[in-house]
């Protein structure tokens, strides 16, 4: 075997995704508080895993938070979903509340947990969030 090609093999695996690793891309200049307890919900529309759990580890440094703060990844598939998981299963009490559909640009903050139920809904009607499962 020709060592010297190994290198392009494996950089070829990787594009191809025959090799396929957990990655969160976040954006890096989302406005967080550096102190405080805040609740931040990471919608990615590309994920295979509804409900994951993500951990502080999994979170780029400036996230991450003393105590940790409480995030997962949803695929909200109608507004009763967003109340089911959220009502049921997550403390979501703490506010503000950072909700981000894998870029910068869709970023929404709020306090009112109500708008983020709407955010979800406009989101969700306009197609935004693909429907996986």
């Amino acid at each position: 075997m020709n060592y010297n090609l190994l290198p392009l093999i494996l950089i070829a695996l990787l594009l191809c995704g025959c090799s396929k690793t957990t990655s969160i891309n976040f954006p890096e200049k989302l406005d967080v508080p550096d102190e405080g307890e805040y609740t931040v919900f990471y919608i990615d529309d590309f994920s295979v895993t509804i409900n994951q759990e993500i951990t502080d580890e999994m979170l780029p440094t400036f996230l991450k938070s003393e105590p940790p703060h409480k995030m997962s990844t949803l695929i909200p598939i109608e507004l009763q979903d967003f109340n089911q998981l959220y009502g049921a299963q997550f403390n979501i009490n703490k506010t503000p509340y950072y909700i981000f559909l894998d870029s910068e640009e869709n970023i929404f903050q709020t306090n009112d947990i109500n708008k983020a139920k709407e955010f979800f809904k406009e989101n969700i009607e306009e197609g935004k969030i693909r429907e996986t499962y």
